[in-house]
């Protein structure tokens, strides 16, 4: 009986290292399973990642892009501020200085006009009492004798008035 009661003690261990190994061949299966989506999972969060480095990185360097561009239109705006300014300026002092020059302008038409007047009244008072008058319009010459007890005899001449004595 001794053997009987080995061998069903066997059988007996048997049965249950066969149990365990069945249950430990399935724990390896849900195991190899686990790490098959572990594995599936790392490597596409490992792609996701790789993704979004790539597109962070690009994104920085359109920040920096961005970031140059502005700055850029900043001191292109500053520079324009700059001249607008600069122009400004230059055009209040041309416009005082051209209307200090019309105004110096005005006062020397003002000054000539009357210059020229004076000129045609000391004219007219000496043609009034103009006694003789003779042109030679080849020449240029105008040869007027005026009887004035102020002026003496008087020849003009083109661009000269000439006084001849009595």
């Amino acid at each position: 009986m001794d053997s009987k009661n080995e061998l069903d003690q066997c059988k007996s261990d048997l049965q249950t290292k066969t149990q365990e190994l069945e249950t430990t061949q399935k724990h390896l299966q849900e195991t190899k399973l686990q790490l098959v989506k572990e594995e599936y999972v790392s490597s596409a969060l490992e792609r996701t990642e790789k993704t979004l480095h790539d597109t962070a990185s690009k994104l920085l360097n359109t920040v920096k892009e961005t970031t140059r561009a502005v700055s850029g239109l900043h001191s292109k705006l500053d520079r324009k501020r700059a001249i607008d300014e600069h122009n400004a300026e230059a055009q209040e002092s041309f416009g005082k200085n051209l209307n200090s020059l019309f105004n110096n302008m005005e006062e020397l038409i003002k000054d000539g006009s009357a210059k020229q007047k004076a000129m045609l009244d000391v004219h007219k008072t000496l043609f009034g009492k103009c006694e003789h008058f003779c042109g030679c319009a080849s020449h240029g010459c105008v040869y007027m004798r005026v009887e004035s007890r102020e002026q003496p005899h008087m020849l003009f001449h083109r661009d000269h008035l000439l006084f001849l004595k009595s």
